[in-house]
């Protein structure tokens, strides 16, 4: 499942910023993951906003980001974005195998 972002304000948290430069992923791989990507994980009783779990190939290699949707304020929020470990996930990189 793709999501619609065009029309929404995107915003970081400093820890998903820090983590994104720390492991070389830009705001461009975290915007594709979330557009072009598959929701893997739904966590919709989250406060203060429902999150999500979105896995997506960009330029050549996995990545997951976890972000949250203000429908209020009409934002996404970048909570984290990581490479998930092949070790703990299965081949798609849509289940964990191991936590």
């Amino acid at each position: 499942m793709a999501m619609e972002i065009s029309d929404k304000k995107i915003i970081s948290t400093v820890h998903a910023y820090q983590k994104m430069m720390e492991r070389s992923i830009s705001k461009e791989d975290v915007m594709v993951c979330i557009k072009e990507g598959k929701i893997i994980r739904k966590y919709e009783d989250t406060k203060p906003f429902p999150a999500y779990l979105s896995s997506g190939l960009v330029n050549n290699r996995i990545i997951h980001v976890n972000f949250a949707i203000n429908k209020e304020e009409n934002t996404i929020v970048i909570i984290t974005a990581y490479e998930p470990n092949p070790e703990l996930w299965d081949e798609t990189y849509s289940y964990k195998v191991k936590t």
